[in-house]
C-alpha cells in the first residue's frame, strides 16, 4: 500500500528510525550492554601502577637530590563468587531489555501501519464521495433533460438536486478528515 510517494515498509522504517519509543529502547539495551561489561570486569585482572619521587635539599650518599620508585601489580581473581550472581543479574537485564526493544519495535510497527491505512481509508472515502458527487451531477443533468423534454416529472428534478447537495456534503465532510 502507498500514500502518495510513501509505502508502508518506508512509514514503518523512518517512525522506527526517528521515533522516541524506539531510540529510548535501543539506549536501553546499549545500558544493560554496558552493565554486562562492568560485571565481566570483575572477572579480569588488575594492572596497578604507582610512583613516588623525594626530593630533598641536600645530596645524599649516592649524590641525587631525587630519589624515586615505582611499583607495578598484576592481580588476576581466581574465584570471586560475589560477582558471579551479578554476572548473570546484568545478562538477563540484557536479554530483557532486547525483549523490550523488540517488542517495541513491533508495537511502533502496527500502529505506524495502522495510522498509514487510516490515511489510505480516508483518501478513498475521498475518492468515494467525489466520484457520487460526479454520479449525482450526471443524474441531475439527465434529469433535467427528461423534464424538459416532458419525460419526466420535476419531482425528479428535485431528488437529483437534493443527492447533488448530499454528495457535495459528504464530500466536504470527508475531506475535513
Amino acid at each position: 500500500a502507498t500514500a502518495g510517494d510513501l509505502s508502508i515498509e518506508e512509514a514503518i522504517a523512518a517512525a522506527d528510525k526517528t521515533h522516541e519509543r524506539s531510540r529510548i529502547a535501543e539506549q536501553r539495551v546499549v545500558q544493560a550492554d554496558a552493565d554486562v561489561d562492568g560485571a565481566t570486569s570483575d572477572f579480569l585482572p588488575t594492572l596497578t601502577l604507582g610512583a613516588s619521587a623525594v626530593a630533598r635539599p641536600v645530596e645524599d650518599a649516592a649524590g641525587r637530590y631525587v630519589t624515586g620508585s615505582g611499583s607495578l601489580t598484576l592481580t588476576q581473581p581466581l574465584l570471586k563468587p560475589s560477582a558471579i550472581p551479578r554476572l548473570s543479574s546484568a545478562k538477563h537485564s540484557l536479554k530483557a531489555a532486547e525483549l523490550t526493544r523488540d517488542e517495541e519495535h513491533r508495537a511502533l510497527a502496527y500502529d505506524t501501519a495502522r495510522a498509514f491505512l487510516a490515511g489510505l481509508a480516508a483518501d478513498r472515502f475521498v475518492d468515494a464521495a467525489k466520484s457520487r458527487l460526479a454520479r449525482a451531477r450526471a443524474n441531475l443533468d439527465n434529469a433535467q433533460a427528461r423534464a424538459e423534454a416532458e419525460l419526466n416529472s420535476i419531482n425528479d428534478v428535485t431528488r437529483a438536486k437534493l443527492e447533488v447537495a448530499s454528495a457535495q456534503r459528504e464530500v466536504a465532510r470527508r475531506a475535513a478528515h
